[in-house]
């Protein structure tokens, strides 16, 4: 099994003018079209098994609707794809958002704190993912630089370390799967070397198997541990065909890589 645990896609009828928008935003090569069938036909292509869904709300009135087609799509896809829910740090009754995703079927919530210009160690961000904790949801967190809002990070290795800290004093007795996108920190390994590498989170891919990067990638996925990094593309911003041949000749051990394609995403989701 191999599970890309870091894909996007939208409503056919806006897929086409969203990726063009967020293509000339972040000046960034698009490899798919934003729909669904684009996404699995490449997952056929390429060997993977299952990708997760990570939705973004830019506002609190989209709750129904993302989530909505989400679960609609994941559900049409027959496991293939993999839903984790969007929710926005100024949701009314975050605390009944964060129950109707675990009882609906999502394994897991995206936030962005860019998109949502909220930081990572906000408190507002610990209620919610504390919740989504104690509620049996994985969390997966964009972390580091977004190439489309280059002003501010506001998921750094300092902040993310806060929330981490935070979250783990408010969660205790409960098992903690905090997911950091970008290898912990996107364009700023160093500070993800220094800060995060050993604390109690995981690691994706995403956007980082291009070969510039791919050095400082191997570094972290040797000092954090294989055992907690997740394969991921960021699909459709990145090809699963190239990300796929990179890990595999990457030189890493044939049992870590086996542990970042399927393993260790097969055990978080308990699939």
């Amino acid at each position: 099994m191999v599970i890309d645990f870091h894909t996007h896609i939208f409503p056919d009828r806006i897929a086409s003018s969203t990726i063009s928008m967020l293509s000339q935003k972040g000046n960034v090569k698009p490899y798919l079209d934003g729909r669904s069938d684009s996404l699995i036909a490449s997952m056929k292509n390429n060997g993977i098994d299952k990708s997760v869904l990570l939705p973004v709300l830019t506002a609190p009135k989209q709750f129904d609707s993302v989530n909505s087609y989400t679960i609609e799509v994941s559900e049409r896809s027959c496991g293939d794809l993999i839903p984790f829910g969007g929710i926005h740090p100024d949701c009314n009754d975050i605390a009944e958002k964060i129950k109707f995703l675990a009882d609906s079927g999502f394994y897991g919530i995206k936030l962005h704190p860019d998109y949502q210009q909220t930081y990572a160690d906000d408190e507002r961000y610990i209620n919610i993912i504390t919740l989504a904790v104690k509620n049996n949801l994985a969390v997966t967190l964009h972390a580091g630089l977004d190439i489309g809002y280059p002003e501010t990070i506001h998921c750094t290795p300092e902040r993310a370390y806060r929330m981490l800290e935070k979250v783990t004093a408010n969660t205790q007795g409960y098992s903690m799967r905090i997911i950091l996108a970008h290898m912990g920190g996107y364009s700023l390994g160093k500070d993800v070397l220094r800060l995060l590498c050993g604390a109690p989170v995981y690691f994706d891919t995403g956007f980082t198997l291009f070969d510039k990067d791919f050095s400082t990638t191997l570094e972290i996925i040797n000092k954090h541990g294989a055992d907690k990094i997740l394969f991921a593309t960021d699909s459709p911003w990145a090809p699963q065909s190239e990300y796929l041949r990179t890990l595999r000749e990457s030189g890493l051990p044939k049992e870590d890589i086996n542990n970042i394609l399927c393993e260790n995403g097969r055990k978080l989701l308990g699939i």
